[in-house]
């Protein structure tokens, strides 16, 4: 999946190629991989694990950090068209916020549904 633009405060993507993982208690993990202007190689984590917080997303969903360096990254991954926002912000731990985030985009939603490994395979046809 390639978006156009990734425009938070401090993550800035012309050409993000986007895919799921997942985080090593098996939930999912947003990650953005672009190529900046001098061709050195960018990969952003754009979903935070709070396992550590007891806080668990459902299925489908991811928490994005949205503090510190990820200032306004959900309304950015919103207006990419990639997640729609789920609720309200909240807190974990003594500094965070976030929010829970739906994943919207087409071709993540098949890459869900075929498995984590397709999305790194999955093209805009699979819509």
């Amino acid at each position: 999946m390639f978006v156009s633009e990734i425009n938070a405060r401090y993550v800035r993507m012309k050409n993000a190629q986007v895919t799921l993982e997942k985080y090593a208690d098996g939930s999912l993990a947003l990650v953005a991989e672009d190529v900046d202007e001098d061709g050195i190689p960018n990969v952003e984590t754009l979903s935070v694990n709070l396992t550590a917080y007891d806080m668990h997303p459902p299925e489908g969903h991811v928490f994005v950090k949205d503090h510190s360096e990820h200032e306004g990254l959900a309304q950015a991954l919103v207006d990419a068209g990639l997640v729609e926002i789920v609720g309200e912000k909240f807190s974990f731990g003594p500094f965070g916020t976030g929010y829970l985030v739906r994943i919207t985009d087409a071709t993540l939603v098949f890459a869900m549904n075929m498995g984590i490994d397709a999305s790194k395979n999955a093209t805009k046809e699979a819509e």
